[in-house]
């Protein structure tokens, strides 16, 4: 059976559709593999979590957990942009330093994939 890792990395919020998109064709098109599929949001594609109207876009997000993907947003962006802890849905995980994050990843040897 193949196992697939791989971390997708969002720091641009216009980035998104985008990424969500490949995530849920991946795990579609991989659906009788193992997977291990994070996508990490640093930079300004925090902001999404400041915005109201991006409740769409939570749920789609959510719905891909359901799928097995893992959201990490990073604390520093979170600090940056002025974006309290309690914005960040419980299916999220905050990690400490996002591009820290990608290092660990990569060396366990997840692909990258910056949409």
């Amino acid at each position: 059976m193949n196992v697939i890792r791989v971390i997708f990395h969002v720091s641009d919020a216009d980035k998104w559709p985008v990424a969500l998109a490949n995530v849920q064709n991946l795990l579609h098109a991989a659906s009788d593999a193992s997977s291990d599929v994070h996508l990490l949001a640093n930079s300004g594609a925090v902001a999404f979590l400041n915005q109201a109207s991006n409740q769409e876009q939570l749920q789609r997000m959510h719905n891909l957990t359901e799928l097995g993907a893992r959201f990490l947003v990073c604390a520093n962006s979170l600090k940056g942009h002025g974006i309290s802890h309690d914005k960040v849905p419980e299916w999220m995980t905050i990690v400490p330093v996002g591009v820290l994050t990608l290092i660990d990843r990569q060396s366990q040897g997840f692909a990258y994939i910056k949409p």
